[in-house]
């Protein structure tokens, strides 16, 4: 069953919506935590393996062609602006974590949800 890009993103921001299950950096940490390319992943289907390590650069490459990375980056990147929307994303999301900033995160995929919902 494939799920729609509203499913995906809700589904994302539960994975992320507590701190200590958010991080930075990589897809999936080796602490359990996810940045938000890796919580879309997830969503999406992705098994956590595939999501670290060497296995990691295939679902880049998936990620580069997903629906809801694409709703999330016009959220990030209205314009379209960056050529890759998943660097609006890892970037979108590092810098929140280095700032601290959770709660944008959490605020801006509602806004990808919102978007979603009313694209579909």
């Amino acid at each position: 069953m494939n799920k729609s890009e509203e499913q995906i993103l809700t589904d994302a921001r539960a994975i992320v919506a507590d701190r200590d299950s958010w991080g930075s950096g990589v897809l999936l940490d080796w602490d359990g935590c996810y940045c938000l390319l890796g919580a879309i992943a997830k969503a999406s289907g992705i098994p956590d393996d595939s999501l670290q390590g060497d296995a990691a650069d295939a679902t880049y490459a998936f990620l580069l062609n997903s629906p809801a990375v694409e709703v999330m980056a016009k959220v990030l990147d209205p314009k379209g602006e960056d050529f890759a929307i998943t660097g609006t994303v890892f970037r979108f999301n590092d810098r929140a974590h280095r700032r601290g900033e959770h709660e944008k995160v959490l605020n801006a995929l509602d806004e990808a949800i919102t978007l979603a919902k009313e694209t579909a």
